[in-house]
């Protein structure tokens, strides 16, 4: 708590420049990124040729000698947006622990010069650092959305159904934490001293030797006192509201005080997505001294003799910003224009059913999406050996039946009899493979309407036919006996399968699932709509899909949280397991336009 304290001591004694140089960091990070997507795109083009990245061709293009110069620009770029916050910063809690009282423009220069050191090779490793393992174990909130990466929850739904995977994967999450941290001051020596990224990791293993623990326990309690403050802050003020709104009750003014409640309530989440990083770097910063006067670290500071703008030079720079933030503002124009528009709810799509109370893909689990008031229900088919289209996930079915047995190499008569509903609770023991005739049947009575995703299995059978000879063939025609042209769309990660739909019956609505989603991916023209995975749903993305007169859905959307910015973003369909707990969130969020919108937006 004491170091906690240091910090605001810290940070207060040159808060003005801070506050400034906070919210001049805020506006050029909402820019930034942005631009340096379209650019990347750009680049993409001109060496690619192509209009978008995902699934088919995102390997190819990774593998081409040409765009790793692109990648590595791009690396640099996000790092240097994280160090630029850290160099300036931390150059005011260094000055201010001698007493010298710095400016805003002295903070801006001593972030360049940092991000400077990030363009030479040697110090190349702090994009492994600053871009990849800071964000991924979230050791400590530094930067912004720009350095943000996660784990894919499908990636982890993966990992955890495996025996192996589940036991190594939060070990490997642990080891590469304690890597963040005993590296964790690095950032701040790089910044501070004359040495190269290599040589401040090094000084940051020795602070952190026998004392990574309490390293730790520092940052926690620095993340609860910051929280604190935004939970206390919050809390007076709704707690002043509701004061007001029983004392006025019948004055109308119950309901402004709670539109006005919502409007705090997001302020005060960007005011904290603003500072909270700025705090936690001024909390290393202070550690940094803290541990290196406790090691009796004789080597001294440098002297940074920096020199504030003149008068010429302020106009310069205020002239620069203005003129480069009105000239980014059109081109960033798809997210001012989402900002712009009312959202409209999107529908609620089971997916595999309602897989989170009931057995996958059955059509207990499609009964029970309709009972729950699902809008659309999504399904996987697989192609049995005797040609039969199978309601599955999985072609190799161990998972769900506890055979080892494949789909494609078992007849429909044998699958049929598999007891598919133990697996996930005994008391489901009766619950069988169901085909998608039946299933399409059952879904038209209740007007639903359906995505059906096609997993082809690549390959042949030992005569030497094909594995997906007629696969989709035998959809379609599935389709067109149940009179469900209208209300079913046909979605597959296999690029190939979607292409083959077209070229069967153009009419057939199809939609590119993307794990990878990046580019112009409207323009696709073997594609009506888009599932995207749901951490790569930008307003870019659903912007340029509504431009084709496309639409856009994403999966696979467990979490509450993430809701309001799918919508916010514009997002046409959200693909969950968990029917109620969307529809409940969908009841509750903001679909408003305007300055609540934005807020909610930059501060995601």
């Amino acid at each position: 708590m004491k170091t906690v304290k240091e910090t605001f001591k810290g940070i207060r004694f040159n808060i003005k420049p801070i506050i400034l140089f906070s919210i001049f960091y805020f506006i050029i990070m909402f820019y930034i990124p942005i631009l340096l997507d379209k650019l990347m795109l750009l680049f993409f083009k001109l060496i690619h040729g192509g209009i978008y990245m995902g699934n088919g061709n995102a390997i190819d293009i990774l593998k081409m000698p040409a765009m790793w110069p692109g990648l590595i620009f791009s690396l640099i770029i996000n790092a240097g947006i994280l160090m630029f916050q850290v160099g300036a910063v931390s150059y005011a809690i260094n000055e201010s622990k001698k007493k010298n009282k710095v400016k805003f423009s002295q903070m801006t220069i001593a972030g360049v010069k940092v991000v400077k050191k990030i363009f030479k090779p040697r110090n190349w490793l702090i994009l492994l650092y600053a871009v990849i393992i800071l964000p991924l174990t979230g050791a400590i909130k530094i930067g912004c959305a720009a350095t943000k990466i996660s784990i894919p929850e499908f990636v982890e739904d993966f990992i955890y159904a495996n025996g192996t995977l589940k036991y190594i994967y939060p070990l490997a999450l642990i080891l590469l934490f304690l890597l963040a941290v005993r590296w964790i001051f690095s950032i701040v020596a790089f910044s501070l001293e004359d040495k190269t990224f290599r040589q401040s990791c090094k000084e940051s293993i020795v602070l952190n030797k026998k004392r990574i623990f309490k390293t730790i326990g520092t940052i926690i309690v620095g993340g609860i006192v910051f929280i604190a403050l935004d939970v206390v802050a919050s809390a007076l003020f709704a707690l002043v509201v509701t004061l007001i709104s029983v004392l006025m009750d019948g004055n109308g003014f119950a309901a402004f005080g709670v539109q006005y409640l919502n409007s705090f309530e997001n302020m005060m989440a960007l005011f904290f997505s603003i500072f909270i990083p700025i705090l936690n770097v001024g909390l290393l910063t202070t550690m940094f001294f803290k541990w290196r006067k406790k090691n009796n670290v004789e080597d001294p500071i440098p002297e940074r003799d920096i020199k504030a703008f003149k008068v010429k030079g302020k106009v310069i720079f205020v002239t620069c910003f203005l003129v480069g933030a009105v000239i980014s503002t059109f081109v960033v124009k798809e997210y001012i224009m989402c900002y712009m528009t009312e959202s409209k709810r999107p529908v609620v799509c089971a997916h595999r059913g309602e897989s989170y109370s009931v057995p996958e893909n059955t059509m207990l689990a499609f009964k029970t999406a309709v009972k729950k008031k699902a809008d659309w229900v999504e399904m996987d088919v697989h192609k049995t050996l005797d040609g039969k289209i199978i309601v599955s996930h999985d072609d190799y079915i161990e998972r769900v039946s506890g055979k080892e047995i494949y789909v494609h190499e078992s007849k429909y008569d044998y699958l049929r009899k598999l007891d598919v509903g133990s697996w996930f609770d005994k008391k489901y023991s009766y619950v069988r493979f169901s085909n998608l005739d039946e299933a399409l049947k059952y879904l038209k009575k209740e007007g639903k309407h359906v995505q059906i995703e096609t997993k082809p299995i690549d390959g042949n059978y030992p005569d030497g036919t094909p594995i997906n000879k007629d696969f989709e063939e035998k959809i379609i025609k599935i389709i067109k006996d149940n009179g469900m042209e209208d209300k079913v769309v046909i979605i597959s990660q296999n690029e190939d399968s979607l292409k083959r739909v077209k070229k069967i019956d153009p009419n057939i609505k199809t939609a590119n699932c993307m794990v990878v989603a990046w580019g112009d991916i409207g323009d696709i023209t073997w594609a009506d709509y888009c599932s995207i995975e749901e951490e790569n749903v930008t307003p870019a993305i659903i912007y340029n899909m509504h431009k084709a007169g496309k639409k856009c859905f994403s999966w696979t959307v467990n979490s509450a949280d993430k809701i309001q910015n799918l919508v916010d973003c514009g997002i046409d369909g959200i693909v969950t397991d968990n029917v109620v707990m969307v529809r409940k969130q969908l009841d509750e969020i903001d679909y408003t336009p305007g300055i609540d919108k934005f807020i909610r937006m930059v501060a995601k």
